[in-house]
């Protein structure tokens, strides 16, 4: 959430991920906002961990995306190729 983030549209990614949450009643999922990771170009950007598996970075995160997010892979176990970042 630092400033070019909330300038690409962070703060309705954010708002995004918590209706989600909320609306389909999940529990145990941590959400918490960070500042530049240095890559503004890719702004908003969402990470994920499930579990053990490796950490997954998501770019372009449109309040749209968060949904396809939340539920293929917060959910399904599966990750969201379109908007990953390889690592």
């Amino acid at each position: 959430m630092g400033t070019v983030g909330i300038a690409a549209g962070a703060r309705e990614t954010l708002k995004a991920i918590l209706e989600f949450i909320e609306k389909e009643n999940l529990s145990e999922i941590i959400v918490r906002q960070t500042g530049n990771i240095g890559l503004d170009s890719m702004e908003p950007i969402v990470q994920v961990i499930v579990g053990d598996q490796p950490k997954i970075t998501y770019a372009k995160v449109t309040p749209d995306v968060v949904r396809r997010i939340m539920k293929e892979h917060v959910q399904g176990g599966q990750v969201v190729k379109d908007n990953a970042i390889e690592a």
